[in-house]
Order: C-alpha cells, then structure tokens, then sequence
C-alpha cells in the first residue's frame, strides 16, 4: 500500500511544519465549531473584602478543582465546610456593607446610587440593528463598526443640507423689553453658593 506524505527532504523544517499545519488549520475552521464566551457578565463582588475572606475564597476554589478530579470523601467534607464559612463570612461584610450605605445615604448619595446601579439587571450598550433600518425583517448585525455606519447613515440623513452661497439676512426683531442695568450683589451670589448640593 502506497504512503503518501506532505513532507519533503528538500525543504527545511519550518516548510515542513506549515505544509502541514495549512490544511489542518483549514479543516479546523470548516468543521470545528466556535463559541465566543462573553465575560462582561461575570458577577463580581461590589463591596470590599478583607484579606482574611479573599484567602477563604482562594482555599475554596482549589478545593473545588480537586472535588471536580478527585472522589475523595474527606476532600468534599472539607470543601463543604470552607463554602458554608466563605458564604457566611461574605454574607456578612454584604450586610454591614449595605447599612453603611443607607445610614450615609444623605452624606454620600452618590456611593448609594452606584450601588443601586450596579445591581440592576439593565446595562448601558446598544444592541444588535437591523442592517436596513427601514426594513425590520432584515438581518441584524452585531459588528460595532457596522453598527456604527447605520447610526451615521441615520442621523446624517436627518440633517438639512442648507445651500451654498451668501446666508440670508435676519429679519430685525423690536425689543419691547431691554435689560439695561443688571444687578448682582455679594449676598445674591452668597445665597446661591450655600444652596448647591454638596454631592455634586
């Protein structure tokens, strides 16, 4: 039986290497499929956590990794106990965190308004557009760039294109009303500044 072979004693190795990795590559693409895995939603703690807490959490995902290979009785009990005492411990700082934020509400709106917003479900973004915005069977796209060429598309054809040359002459308007003297004092400008809000 004849073997057939994609080397060739006439080319060096890094030839060798890329005639064979070409096709295989090729193959790859065609009928391997892909995901692309999104991070942006990967829940995240937005409280502080004390050092003694991160090492907790830190034993627990190695014990995690070796429940996942490993049968081992002892390892899962141990496991168990180090998840139910991170879960406490976070539980707790959430708590205390969260009290700290509504008895300095009025001090601080701004930390309690941030918290607020990060535990909404609704994220800033724009989502996937129909390629022709006049027709909403068409196909949408999620590409940033075309996404971006159907945005200026639409907002420049709201423009008006004012013709070229001299710009036309303002119809002159009768002031019934002129403001002719203007007065500001010390203590007009000292009652505003004690009004503003100090959290802005």
């Amino acid at each position: 039986m004849a073997r057939y072979t994609v080397f060739s004693e006439t080319n060096n190795i890094d030839t060798n290497l890329s005639t064979l990795l070409t096709p295989l590559r090729d193959i790859e693409h065609r009928f391997i499929p892909t995901n692309t895995i999104n991070m942006n939603g990967k829940r995240r703690n937005t409280f502080p956590i004390d050092k003694k807490t991160r090492d907790l959490i830190k034993r627990k995902n190695t014990l995690s990794k070796k429940v996942a290979s490993s049968s081992d009785h002892p390892i899962r009990q141990e496991y168990n106990r180090v998840r139910n005492k991170v879960k406490g411990a976070v539980n707790k700082m959430k708590k205390k965190f969260e009290k700290d934020l509504c008895e300095n509400a009025k001090i601080n709106p701004k930390a309690f308004r941030s918290y607020i917003k990060s535990k909404s479900k609704t994220r800033e973004g724009i989502g996937d557009l129909h390629i022709d915005p006049e027709d909403t069977n068409s196909e949408k796209t999620e590409d940033n760039k075309k996404k971006a060429n159907i945005l200026s598309d639409y907002f420049s054809s709201v423009f008006t294109n004012e013709p070229l040359g001299e710009l036309p002459q303002m119809i002159p308007v009768e002031i019934q009303y002129e403001l002719k003297d203007l007065v500001i004092n010390k203590d007009m400008v000292l009652k505003l500044l004690q009004n503003l809000k100090t959290d802005k």
